[in-house]
């Protein structure tokens, strides 16, 4: 199916829109490192956009940093935050710049985010605790991952809230056999995610879902990222003479 995207993100800069992606890969090719390159080109053919991760309301910025280094090092390419009343910030020192290779889509609320995916053709999930001496959600061993997945997380201490819940088409929890009830909400994150993207990777049978086309435009802004004043040297490659100069 083809990849739609909420109408306003957050993403990393881009590189310049008159520039076609073949031509930055062309361009900046050359300066970076091999190593590089096939380290981008690997990133590249693994990224799915078909699991994505919402975070409702996070209370603590360094568990949501926590969250997107961890999609970031599973192989997910959008988050979605519906940030709590006072904002959202996160810390650099704890993504260690993961948000740098991530689509990160602000909503203002999590009615309209979790209705964009449903529309998009997102199975909404809801992360929730089993109920004490009642049915339990199915386990992330058992995501229905045959469908492009969006795996839901509320606030670290009220949880998701009823509307959020109300939205989502199922539950599920983290398998649990231990005296703890609970887990941080980055570990619980990892874990849901890595369970999640290892059964899509199966079900479709290849590391990653982007379109050649799609492929092309993210490893174009990688090479663009990964270069020191990657879009400054992009365009003086290009044209290096200064009068012609576009700022970006």
């Amino acid at each position: 199916m083809p990849i739609r995207r909420p109408p306003t993100g957050f993403a990393p800069p881009a590189p310049h829109p008159a520039l076609e992606p073949a031509a930055i890969i062309r361009a900046l090719g050359p300066v970076l490192a091999q190593r590089r390159r096939r380290r981008v080109d690997h990133v590249v053919a693994h990224r799915l956009w078909s699991v994505t991760v919402v975070l409702e309301a996070p209370h603590d910025p360094h568990n949501a940093a926590a969250v997107l280094r961890s999609c970031e090092a599973l192989g997910l390419l959008d988050v979605h935050i519906v940030p709590a009343a006072g904002g959202f910030a996160f810390s650099r020192r704890v993504t260690q710049h993961a948000d740098k290779w991530l689509n990160v889509y602000l909503h203002r609320s999590v009615e309209r985010c979790l209705e964009w995916l449903t529309a998009a053709g997102f199975q909404c999930c809801a992360a929730r605790p089993p109920p004490l001496g009642g049915a339990a959600p199915a386990s992330t061993w058992s995501l229905p991952t045959e469908r492009p997945l969006a795996l839901v997380f509320g606030n670290e201490h009220a949880g998701l809230s009823a509307a959020a819940a109300a939205a989502c088409s199922r539950d599920f929890h983290l398998p649990m056999h231990g005296f703890g009830e609970s887990l941080n909400l980055s570990v619980a994150a990892a874990l849901a995610v890595a369970a999640a993207v290892e059964q899509r990777r199966r079900w479709i049978g290849a590391p990653g879902d982007l379109p050649a086309a799609e492929r092309e435009r993210l490893r174009a802004a990688y090479y663009v990222r990964a270069t020191t004043h990657g879009l400054s040297r992009l365009l003086t490659l290009l044209d290096p003479d200064p009068r012609h100069k576009v700022r970006p």
